[in-house]
């Protein structure tokens, strides 16, 4: 069994939404209205998911994330330890 924190949880909630239409541009607000995660906590982790080359930010009036790697590539990207900063 794997344990995983709320954050890593929720950040594999966020992922797999976004999966769901991979060349879409997602916002946090409606990322959380949608997964009923809060917008605070939404937003930490679409950074830090950018931040580790998961997901590309868009900037300006229409911006949001999207995926950087292909859904079926993301399958295959096991984060190593070091990169485990989900955790509170």
């Amino acid at each position: 069994m794997i344990r995983l924190s709320r954050l890593a949880d929720y950040a594999v909630l966020l992922m797999s939404y976004m999966a769901r239409e991979p060349e879409g541009i997602h916002t946090a607000l409606g990322m959380a209205g949608s997964t009923r995660v809060p917008v605070p906590t939404v937003s930490k982790i679409l950074a830090t998911l950018a931040r580790a080359g998961l997901l590309e930010s868009i900037r300006g009036r229409d911006g949001g994330y999207r995926l950087a790697l292909s859904p079926r590539c993301l399958l295959y990207t096991s984060p190593s330890p070091r990169d485990a900063t989900l955790s509170r």
